[in-house]
């Protein structure tokens, strides 16, 4: 089994993370700590060493890229190098419309630090969802009985 773990290069005003391994609630804290903190206007995800993607880690995504519109001028989130079932999965919540998606790129980097694991608390994960159905109202069916089970844990 391949050990998770998220790597991060920043150069020249862009960033780029590749994902190894599993990226699901369980481990990935350090890098909504990374998205809250990003100043840069672009940002480039590489799934190319990806064995799987959770929906609190797609939701992530959503809310990265929803704040990256409200910069002036407007960011970019691009996701590169995904397996179909990711990509099924990113087109069926709705993503590719607030992502740049490629399913294959030759876009590669040197990865400068890796980013703490930790999972993500009952706030993170509950927000992360929520911006999955601010993406799209249909994911809202999808995701109601986790919101509904986070609310009431967060309360």
């Amino acid at each position: 089994m391949v050990q998770t773990k998220y790597l991060v290069n920043i150069e020249n005003g862009n960033a780029k993370l590749a994902v190894i391994g599993l990226a699901s609630y369980m481990n990935c804290m350090g890098v909504s700590e990374f998205f809250d903190t990003l100043k840069e206007k672009n940002l480039v995800i590489d799934f190319s060493q990806c064995t799987g993607v959770d929906s609190t880690f797609l939701g992530l995504l959503a809310k990265m890229s929803l704040k990256m519109f409200s910069y002036e001028p407007k960011g970019t989130l691009s996701i590169i190098n995904l397996n179909d079932r990711l990509y099924e999965n990113v087109c069926n919540l709705g993503l590719d419309r607030i992502l740049t998606v490629q399913k294959d790129s030759p876009i590669k980097f040197i990865p400068e630090k890796t980013i703490n694991i930790s999972s993500v608390n009952k706030d993170t994960m509950l927000s992360a969802h929520e911006s999955l159905i601010e993406v799209d109202d249909a994911n809202e069916q999808k995701f109601q009985d986790v919101i509904t089970f986070l609310k009431k844990r967060v309360d």
